[in-house]
């Protein structure tokens, strides 16, 4: 226990936070501190074992698949009998996103099994041994522009695709030649080369303000252009905003190729980005579609033949998705199209044997803390759970399923609890199971949960079984071992998670009773149903979008109730019957890692506090009384809102609370043209759309329709073009049509919400009305 000196000296440390969460809140008053939570431990960084993400392939002489894995930084290679041989770093870990740039970005093979590494980031190539030793390493020229490929020349040489050259290096890096004569507007190009020699290269040309073909050249060796084939592309428009009329759209995306592929008798296979029909499409000598077959619902990338004339892609979904397992993988077809297998993440190792990256985390979403003691965090990205002892030393981790979101489902609310084993449980909200790991983290059983509702939101042990909320309206069931609910009762008084961070948290309290969480409103029941209260939890708002997102019920059934946003968190603890009794700043405050993700306590009621990379450890300690003057209710304070918060003064003086809350003035908005709709595309029968949004600022876009869209939003960072999703309600779905194109009119008003701590409540948010005519073919048919 810390002495009281020591707790002196932190009281007179956490005095100024206080008066500042004062200040800067919406005009809350401070509530008197009974107790504070004192930081003694931390540990973890940031660390991400990323996507498997197969951007490139290439085949051996010997028939040896190698692939090119920017997600994890390496090259995999596989045997022709379909096992994996071995896998070896291409370059330096780093964080992976959809736009940033690929290493490797291109791999190709020699005759002897040498693999030759292209990487986007450093210009380099590195030559590695079958078995991954590093033999070589060279720079390209700084001339050229960005790297989109590599290709073993069976002259001997390696060609590399730039922006718009195509240059070729003796195996050694010495820098022979380079030719051109194309070039791919708004998208990247993609090449091969023939048994000939020849080159393939495949890009788009703006043909017209609103028009684009994509063109495939065929070069010889040298570089002489020996044929040119162009098809009109799928465009994307998009409208600038304006105040009045209807101004002229412009182009803001093209189709492009993903994968290009030479083709007996001089034509090609080529693999469209938005391809409706086919998968892959062959083009005869002369450029004409003549061919075509594969799922177009599958994903597309790096197209190559084997020595067997069977079709592989790499298909390179960094982002993720509820169908991950179509989109990441490596797949082989036949010569009629046929599936005949893939690989997946599954089959890939998910880490290297020297960095497991044991004691970090990519983005840590819950923890708890077991009844020995143990601290137990889930991370979502990684897939794993992790164990440590109360003072952070590793003890083991085990990876878990990726749980992914089903179509339409947006509460965040996987997590870890106990039962009795001293074991550790993981709920999948989405898909209603609970997987189940012993004390040393072995996967031991997967329940499923045989509720009636199509999601479970919470769970919590009790027993042999557990306590799930789920449902619609929400529902508290006990389950069995099996997975058979036993006992049900109705929560009316608890509202309806919603919204991307909305989960349902459920804690026992030491009597047994069942406390819940859900939308800033806490409930009591005892275990046979019966109401016994509930209370809404007002957080002081120390920042925009600040949020209850977790909460923890003590040994004397003290709650405590974790508020939390991108810049700063608190704590606020409740006597069991709803009374505010104390608030204090807690974890990291201004920073991205700010923003915590939970909180657990442990049977001595300390605490512990999750951020996406850390886990901070608090004891608490108990405050002498505080004085009448502590408690009497002390006068808003002025505040100058263009002052950091070090340089923001207080006065005893009383201020207009007009003065306290007003910020009018304090935040320069963005001219109109950084806040625009870029453009729209549309779900399976036009049911709903995408607005693809871009935000001037960090904020959140709302959509709110005239009658015809369901009111929807998001949140997203300065400079990103975001999708928000509109719903088009079902009394829209049957316009009035010409004969062979729908037509809506679609009136909608895209408001912005600043995400700016100098905001008041009060502020007014900026609107904007957009007017579109869309359209959308329905061959001729009513739907």
């Amino acid at each position: 226990m810390i002495s009281s000196k020591r707790r002196r000296e932190i009281g007179v440390r956490l005095s100024v936070p206080m008066v500042l969460l004062a200040i800067v809140g919406s005009c809350a008053l401070a509530a008197p501190v009974r107790a504070s939570f004192v930081q003694t431990d931390h540990w973890g960084s940031a660390w991400s074992a990323k996507q498997f993400a197969p951007a490139s392939l290439d085949f051996t002489d010997a028939g040896d698949l190698v692939v090119g894995d920017p997600g994890f930084r390496r090259i995999a290679r596989v045997g022709k009998d379909g096992n994996l041989i071995n896998t070896f770093r291409a370059g330096t870990n780093g964080t992976v996103t959809y736009n940033s740039p690929l290493n490797p970005n291109g791999v190709a093979a020699d005759p002897d099994g040498n693999i030759y590494s292209l990487s986007q980031i450093d210009y380099v190539v590195k030559k590695f041994a079958p078995d991954g030793t590093l033999l070589d390493r060279w720079d390209l020229k700084p001339e050229g522009g960005k790297t989109h490929g590599i290709e073993y020349d069976d002259s001997g040489s390696i060609l590399v695709l730039r922006d718009e050259t195509v240059q070729r290096y003796a195996p050694d890096g010495e820098f022979l030649d380079s030719w051109g004569g194309f070039k791919s507007d708004m998208t990247s190009p993609v090449f091969n080369t023939d048994e000939s020699g020849n080159v393939l290269v495949g890009v788009t040309e703006i043909t017209g303000s609103v028009t684009a073909d994509k063109v495939i050249y065929r070069f010889s060796g040298t570089g002489e252009l020996l044929s040119k084939w162009a098809t009109p592309a799928t465009v994307g428009l998009s409208y600038p905003y304006t105040k009045c009329g209807s101004p002229a759209p412009y182009l803001s995306s093209i189709e492009g190729y993903t994968g290009v592929a030479a083709r007996a008798g001089g034509g090609a296979w080529v693999v469209s980005q938005y391809d409706r029909y086919h998968l892959i499409e062959g083009l005869s000598p002369e450029g004409e579609a003549n061919a075509g077959f594969g799922d177009p619902a599958k994903g597309r990338g790096q197209l190559e033949i084997d020595p067997d004339g069977h079709f592989w892609i790499a298909s390179n979904e960094i982002r993720g998705s509820s169908t991950a397992e179509d989109w990441a993988v490596v797949s082989e077809y036949d010569q009629d199209g046929n599936l005949i297998r893939k690989y997946d993440r599954y089959f890939f190792p998910k880490y290297f044997d020297d960095d497991r990256g044991e004691g970090q985390f990519g983005q840590l979403d819950d923890l708890a803390v077991g009844p020995g003691g143990s601290v137990d965090t889930y991370e979502g990205s990684n897939a794993r759970i992790q164990r440590f002892t109360p003072t952070g030393s590793f003890t083991w981790l085990t990876d878990t399923p990726p749980l992914r979101y089903g179509l339409g489902f947006s509460i965040s609310a996987n997590q870890i609890f106990y039962g009795t084993d001293g074991g550790v449980k993981l709920l999948d909200s989405a898909y209603k199971r609970v997987y189940s790991y012993s004390s040393s983290g072995t996967a031991t059983s997967v329940l499923n949960l045989n509720l009636p509702d199509i999601v479970a939101f919470g769970a919590v042990g009790a027993g042999t079984g557990m306590w799930v909320a789920s449902g619609s309206p929400l529902t508290m069931s006990h389950v069995d071992s099996s997975g058979n609910p036993t006992s049900t009762f109705a929560m009316p008084q608890i509202p309806q998670p919603y919204g991307a961070r909305a989960s349902v948290k459920i804690h026992l309290t030491p009597g047994g009773n069942l406390m819940v969480l859900s939308q800033g409103v806490v409930g009591e029941y005892t275990a046979g149903g019966t109401f016994v209260r509930s209370w809404t939890i007002t957080p002081i708002q120390i920042a925009a979008n600040a949020g209850v997102i977790d909460f923890e019920v003590g040994s004397d059934s003290s709650v405590y109730a974790l508020i939390s946003s991108q810049t700063g968190s608190s704590i606020q603890t409740y006597s069991p019957g709803g009374q505010l009794e104390a608030t204090q700043p807690i974890g990291p405050q201004s920073s991205y890692q700010a923003y915590a993700t939970g909180i657990a306590l442990d049977s001595s009621d300390d605490l512990y506090l999750g951020t996406p990379t850390s886990v901070y450890r608090y004891e608490q300690v108990a405050d002498p009384p505080a004085s009448d003057s502590a408690t009497t209710r002390s006068a808003p304070a002025h505040v100058d809102r263009h002052l950091s918060s070090s340089a923001v003064q207080s006065s005893s003086a009383q201020t207009p609370a007009d003065e306290v809350c007003d910020c009018s003035g304090c935040y320069d908005y963005p001219s109109e043209s950084d806040f625009r709709l870029s453009y729209i595309s549309y779900g399976k029968k036009h049911r709903f759309a995408w607005l693809w949004v871009m935000l001037p600022a960090d904020g959140q876009v709302e959509v709110i329709g005239g009658g015809k869209v369901v009111k929807r939003s998001k949140v997203g960072r300065a400079g990103n073009v975001i999708p928000v999703k509109v719903a088009l309600k079902s009394r829209y779905r049957h316009p009035v049509q010409t004969r062979k194109r729908v037509k809506l009119q679609v009136t909608a008003m895209l408001r912005f919400i600043p995400d700016d701590t100098n905001l008041g409540t009060g502020r007014l948010n900026r609107k904007v009305t957009l007017k579109r005519k869309l359209a959308h073919r329905a061959g001729g048919k009513r739907r």
